[in-house]
């Protein structure tokens, strides 16, 4: 029996059960109890903009946080596409047991809308070989174009309101005092 504890974190439970020749009990249930802890840890799990700029560079940070009680080497750092550039943000490449290495995350965003998905991997060596990997997904945008300004007279009409002057008299009386002039 193998347990793969790869996909899995916290407290574990699994149920087995195993056939016997034992004509008293052919089978007998075996209860699998573990707690699955990260020796690597890679935050957040995604990365997603609803809205980046054309045009524009945006970025943000991954943390890599090393939870073995064995230094940890960052061996690669990549992204397939050519839009966005991982880099450990000090230059660093090991990390001490309990440490965390911020990592820099820059999305270049092209001239048109559309959409940009990109995914990172991070390959690091320490108790064993691994390659974390990040998905980054994007909606880009075109600005809003900005108001254009009114040369000459016409500017202050663009930019000002007309408000009409306030009557005194309301509407009835006004119809009253029409009828009684005439």
């Amino acid at each position: 029996m193998r347990f793969n504890s790869a996909h899995y974190r916290g407290q574990i439970i699994k149920r087995a059960v195993v056939e016997t020749n034992d004509p008293r009990q052919t089978e007998v249930p075996l209860i699998l109890k573990a707690y699955v802890t990260r020796e690597v840890q890679l935050e957040p799990m995604q990365l997603r903009w609803q809205a980046l700029p054309a045009g524009q560079v945006s970025q943000t940070r991954l943390r890599l946080t090393n939870h073995a009680d064995q230094p940890l080497q960052l061996l690669a750092l990549t992204s397939t596409s050519p839009a966005v550039r991982l880099q450990a943000q000090d230059g660093r490449d090991q990390l001490a047991p309990g440490e965390t290495l911020d990592l820099l995350v820059q999305v270049e965003a092209g001239p048109t809308e559309g959409l940009l998905h990109a995914q990172l991997a991070v390959e690091v060596a320490g108790v064993q070989q691994r390659c974390l990997r990040v998905p980054l997904h994007a909606r880009v945008v075109l600005p809003e174009p900005e108001p254009e300004e009114v040369p000459g007279p016409m500017a202050e009409a663009a930019t000002s309101v007309l408000v009409p002057p306030a009557t005194t008299a309301a509407p009835q009386e006004d119809q009253a005092a029409e009828a009684s002039s005439l």
